[in-house]
């Protein structure tokens, strides 16, 4: 199964009227999924020993418009795919996405705008969401050129595939599609613990 390929589900589509509660209740998740992603790179980064210094206190704000792009693109196309949301809906959630984004964080809702396109640009390919996303970690949190780039773009692909399927998961959740939830989860795990890089990196180092 991959990642954007997922059963179709028989439950009741939602309809515009929900969509303010259903992504005021998704943007917590979102924001907690961010939050874990940002503290997975920084401590990443690290350890890494590369001469890299960062202040989490003056953090580029793009690295939140640039996740928030991101999510959007995972979550969009896929709440219509499954059928938790109408094909003609799609811009309507997409708009009262960016409607309560702006209406509580600082975030530019324009700037997020573009990181959605830069990623919807890869049209769902695995590989192009990842290279897209890790070549932006990089530059937005000022990774100097160094011998480890290689595990540093191996590690920042791994939170591309573990920010997709979280983001899915939550958005499963929030339209209280159990079934679908609950696949989605143990696909989470199965990349999380057995084929991500970190996963076999630490097999390795048994």
């Amino acid at each position: 199964m991959g990642l954007f390929d997922f059963l179709k589900n028989k439950r009741k589509i939602a309809n515009i009227n929900q969509f303010p509660e259903i992504v005021e209740k998704l943007l917590v998740l979102l924001n907690k999924a961010q939050e874990t992603a940002i503290g997975t790179i920084w401590r990443g980064l690290e350890t890494m020993n590369i001469n890299w210094k960062f202040d989490p206190l003056k953090m580029n704000p793009k690295v939140i418009d640039a996740l928030y792009g991101y999510q959007i693109t995972c979550l969009v196309g896929f709440s219509s795919q499954e059928k938790l949301i109408k094909s003609l809906d799609i811009l309507k959630f997409r708009k009262e996405l960016l409607k309560q984004i702006e209406s509580t964080t600082e975030q530019s809702t324009k700037i997020i705008e573009e990181y959605n396109q830069h990623y919807l640009d890869c049209t769902g390919d695995i590989p192009c969401l990842k290279k897209n996303f890790s070549k932006d970690m990089i530059e937005l949190y000022k990774v100097p050129d160094n011998e480890k780039i290689h595990e540093i773009k191996e590690m920042l692909e791994d939170i591309t595939v573990v920010v997709a399927l979280q983001t899915q998961v939550d958005t499963a959740f929030v339209f209280g599609n159990k079934s679908l939830e609950k696949q989605l989860t143990k696909r989470f795990k199965e990349y999380l613990y057995e084929e991500s890089w970190t996963s076999k990196l630490k097999k390795m180092k048994k």
